[in-house]
């Protein structure tokens, strides 16, 4: 994990990137009633870390505009400072080879814009506590949509002994599954011709990889007690036979951020307060409080939250679970349909009993449907 601004990290519980205006923004410090967000989560993982800086016309509302053209720099209890440059408006990230972050070294956030400057305090980045193992169990759930109950897993996550008295945990959860579409293109209709297609090229779009951001959040709290052996049995999200995710094969990985007594607080309070189909600020009552403060007038209310934590991951591949029907939209095969009136290209599938039939040509090409043909690096089989 980076820092990714809490967009990256916290778009499980806020999803700010699918609602921030994307018009660049120059702040203007005389308006009133407009506030400064700040959103940053630094970890000792691989860098570039992220600042996304942005303005919001007030605490009722989720509509924010990216600030363009500020300084952003971390600066390290050594005295070293390290500019961030602008990437996209209002998201600022750092040189890949000029910055790491270390445990047990504390490290400050500072912003210059127009005038004004903000920084935190030096923040300790606590060590990451490890992680035992994630494992899977077999889940059903009743579902009120549907005449059945749902089958799949459910995750859990064991993490060892905290050296503190007591740890508190925030989980980054990705997910990446293998899936095939519903046909393989056996034909394709091109010039009035009906044209085989040689094997392999024939199935080279039928399988496809794809990894999203879980939108789920879980915290979890340990305090240490006698003969205690860490976090354990701590449950995670259920996947189940209502998408394709389960078809073939499946991988979670969890990130697992161990973070200071406030810095846990002030997220489990956003997202307890918060619209979890808007903004991370949307409705945010001024009593959760951030660490970002204007340097010359401590009056001035700052929104958002620089983060720092250590973080640690792990990665879990599940098979599909045996003898269970999945219920999710499925493509059917068309047979005796005018080609010619279809749009290209038209593909087309070989079946046993119908013959040859057409579909969208999402059925036949799984990038379509939001995959990659590519294998990811770190797949399994």
């Amino acid at each position: 994990m980076r820092i990714s601004s809490l967009s990256s990290i916290l778009v499980l519980l806020v999803a700010l990137f699918t609602n921030s205006c994307l018009e660049e923004y120059k702040i203007d410090v005389s308006e009133q009633g407009e506030y400064l967000v700040v959103e940053g989560f630094l970890t000792n993982l691989e860098p570039p870390y992220t600042i996304k800086l942005s303005k919001t016309s007030g605490i009722n509302t989720y509509i924010t505009k990216p600030i363009s053209g500020a300084l952003v720099f971390i600066m390290d209890e050594f005295g070293n400072s390290f500019l961030l440059s602008e990437k996209y408006q209002g998201v600022y990230q750092s040189n890949l080879s000029d910055f790491q972050a270390f445990d047990n070294v504390s490290y400050q956030l500072k912003i210059s814009i127009g005038q004004k400057k903000y920084q935190t305090n030096l923040i300790q980045l606590k060590p990451a506590v490890g992680i035992k193992k994630i494992y899977a169990r077999p889940e059903s759930k009743p579902i009120a949509v549907y005449p059945y109950n749902t089958v799949g897993y459910r995750f859990f996550i064991d993490a060892e002994e905290s050296p503190d008295d007591s740890a508190y945990y925030f989980y980054q959860l990705t997910e990446t599954y293998m899936f095939n579409s519903e046909f393989s293109r056996d034909f394709i209709f091109r010039n009035d011709s009906i044209i085989k297609i040689p094997y392999p090229e024939s199935v080279e779009l039928f399988t496809c990889w794809k990894s999203e951001q879980i939108m789920e959040f879980h915290f979890a709290e340990y305090i240490k007690q006698a003969n205690s052996l860490g976090l354990s049995n701590f449950p995670l999200n259920y996947t189940d036979n209502t998408t394709r995710k389960l078809t073939n094969r499946y991988s979670l990985q969890a990130t697992q951020i161990s973070m200071h007594l406030d810095d846990y607080l002030f997220l489990k309070a956003i997202s307890e307060q918060s619209n979890p189909d808007a903004s991370l600020y949307f409705s945010q009552p001024w009593q959760i409080t951030g660490n970002v403060y204007n340097v010359d007038d401590l009056s001035e209310k700052v929104l958002g939250r620089f983060i720092v934590g250590g973080a640690i991951r792990e990665r879990i591949f599940v098979d599909a679970p045996l003898d269970i029907l999945f219920h999710y939209p499925k493509c059917a095969l068309l047979v005796n349909t005018n080609l010619r009136r279809r749009n290209p290209p038209v593909y087309l599938y070989s079946d046993d009993i119908l013959g040859l039939g057409t579909a969208d040509p999402e059925c036949f090409d799984c990038r379509l449907k939001g995959g990659t043909i590519i294998k990811p690096d770190f797949w399994i089989d």
